[in-house]
């Protein structure tokens, strides 16, 4: 179903809590370690959690603030719910003792007023969210035409979460993870073939990734 919003479905809180925990994104292990991406945070249900998760790993690990620098990256084009989302994860992280600066700075680092298609990460260990359900017949004719030339499964006809699959994807490390909510009509229909060929392609099975989760 599109919404009017950008194609913005908010998730819920535990929705995204189980998500995570699926992914063995959980504090007992050191999150520090691990990259994580969402690449549409709208008003931050899966970063707000993420960040949570962060600071209650490094109370265990004892590592510093400053050592989650390069640990988490959220995008979206929505300026307005950007701010919220980074203010949320400001918010967490002085909860957990972070300095007003410490805050500051990671808060602003972490999260990017940006087009997700358009990020040069790399090297991934988690990406997951919810991303926007635009139909094809919705987008800009400019947005289909860069999409079209940057990936290899974006059709004119494909719907936007098909290119938010394919990115994810490519910037895994080796056994990194791609976990989203969205349509499981990739699977059968006709806009959903050069995504299927694509990822039982050699170039998913020669690097080892780890489980694409349809929710």
């Amino acid at each position: 179903m599109n919404k009017p919003n950008g194609g913005t479905i908010y998730t819920n809180t535990w929705v995204a809590e189980l998500m995570l925990d699926l992914c063995d994104y959980v504090p007992e292990n050191n999150l520090a370690k691990i990259r994580v991406v969402d690449p549409s945070c709208g008003e931050g249900s899966f970063s707000t959690e993420v960040v949570t998760r962060l600071c209650q790993s490094m109370e265990r690990y004892r590592f510093s603030f400053l050592d989650l620098a390069d640990s988490f990256a959220a995008y979206d084009t929505d300026g307005r719910s950007l701010k919220i989302a980074r203010n949320a994860a400001y918010h967490v992280l002085r909860e957990h003792a972070a300095s007003a600066d410490e805050a500051d700075y990671l808060s602003r680092r972490w999260f990017h007023l940006a087009d997700f298609i358009e990020s040069d990460q790399a090297n991934v260990d988690l990406v997951i969210g919810n991303p926007p359900y635009i139909r094809a017949t919705d987008l800009s004719l400019q947005d289909r035409q860069q999409y079209a030339q940057q990936l290899q499964t974006f059709t004119f006809g494909t719907d936007i979460y098909i290119a938010f699959l394919e990115k994810g994807l490519r910037m895994l490390s080796p056994k990194g993870k791609v976990c989203f909510i969205c349509s499981d009509r990739w699977q059968k229909n006709q806009y959903g073939t050069r995504l299927r060929r694509f990822i039982a392609g050699s170039w998913i099975f020669s690097h080892r990734n780890g489980p694409m989760i349809s929710m």
